[in-house]
């Protein structure tokens, strides 16, 4: 059973337990426990009993061996372990971690293939949430990017028949996938828990679709399929996602910046209106105050053009590459006194449009 199958199976039957229903009183009972070193030490969870953060008790802390993700829910969780052959011949591994509460229903799959993600795995977390929500008939559904370091991650929530709350969340890794799920009762209580699982998601940066993190002055290869470039830079520092406006547009940009002892790198990808014509990508260029165009250059056959300025002490040398949907606006900047490093030229050198 491969993880499509496998993700909607899972909600067939979850969903059907009607959560929304549910009447609960979320006092725990029994005292707390005091830890060895101090800290106090609550019990831990078992399955069926309703307790949530904010009751001050430990939820159970998940971290299955080998499997790259660790989180917390609010009962030890059942686990299954599926193994089998995709359509292309490729094994892979599935676990799976559930918990099933009088508010909730829990859970989290991770799957693993042999010789990594074949295919673009962007298409397939889109297909997969669009095939749970449509099988299982959700409602009022909203979906959002999620900026996790190093992976690429997607939010999609709804309602069910029954008035569940569910929510979606997949993480696209190197070699796996990782599915989360929460279907709760629509009340106080139990989305707060929902949220509270979710965020205690903690992933392998060992398995990161690109580095982050950690003081190598050392160009990797960044891959970053939804923004469709590769470059090679130090392990990244920060990435956001942000609205910017110029005049009377309002862009979505996403920013990936390296810092090293004396060089900040920094790939901006700015979506651009649908149907820009020359003069809205001249009043947006202009907008942003690159400095001064210079030479033309290329990156995958598409033409751009080099830019330079100043501020203060520090020089930034800059590429300028436009689409007919994105702009990316790469950078290098160093102190003024000094030159061009060969990181720099390797940065620049190194940058593709997908």
């Amino acid at each position: 059973m491969s993880l499509r199958l496998l993700c909607i199976a899972t909600f067939v039957c979850l969903l059907a337990l009607g959560c929304g229903r549910r009447r609960v009183n979320y006092q725990p009972t029994g005292p707390q426990v005091a830890g060895q070193q101090g800290w106090a030490q609550p019990r831990i969870a078992q399955p069926g009993q309703a307790v949530t953060p904010q009751d001050g008790w430990m939820w159970a802390e998940i971290n299955p061996r080998g499997l790259g993700l660790a989180c917390r829910m609010p009962a030890t969780p059942r686990y299954e372990q599926r193994i089998g052959r995709e359509d292309d011949g490729a094994f892979y591994r599935s676990v799976s971690a559930r918990v099933t509460v009088p508010y909730g229903n829990f859970g989290v799959i991770v799957t693993e293939w042999e010789g990594g993600i074949v295919g673009d795995p962007l298409d397939a977390a889109h297909d997969l949430a669009n095939t749970v929500f449509s099988e299982q008939q959700l409602t009022e559904r909203r979906s959002k990017r999620l900026d996790v370091a190093g992976f690429y991650g997607r939010e999609d929530t709804g309602v069910g028949p029954n008035g569940a709350f569910v929510a979606l969340r997949q993480f696209v890794g190197a070699r796996r996938i990782y599915v989360a799920f929460a279907i709760v009762a629509r009340a106080h209580g139990p989305l707060g828990s929902a949220e509270a699982f979710m965020s205690s998601i903690r992933l392998d940066t060992g398995d990161a679709i690109f580095p982050v993190g950690g003081s190598s002055e050392r160009a990797s290869a960044i891959f970053v399929p939804e923004t469709d470039f590769a470059v090679r830079m130090p392990p990244l520092s920060s990435r956001r996602t942000e609205d910017l406006t110029i005049g009377d547009y309002t862009l979505t940009t996403h920013s990936f910046v390296a810092e090293t002892p004396g060089a900040r790198l920094r790939v901006r990808v700015i979506d651009l209106p649908e149907r820009a014509d020359l003069e809205v990508v001249q009043e947006i260029t202009q907008g942003l105050a690159l400095g001064q165009l210079g030479a033309p250059v290329s990156a995958s056959g598409f033409p751009g053009n080099a830019f330079t300025r100043t501020s203060g002490n520090v020089a930034i040398d800059g590429r300028l590459f436009i689409t007919a949907s994105r702009m990316y606006v790469i950078e290098a900047a160093r102190p003024s006194t000094q030159p061009a490093s060969a990181l720099a030229r390797e940065f620049f050198e190194s940058f593709r449009i997908l």
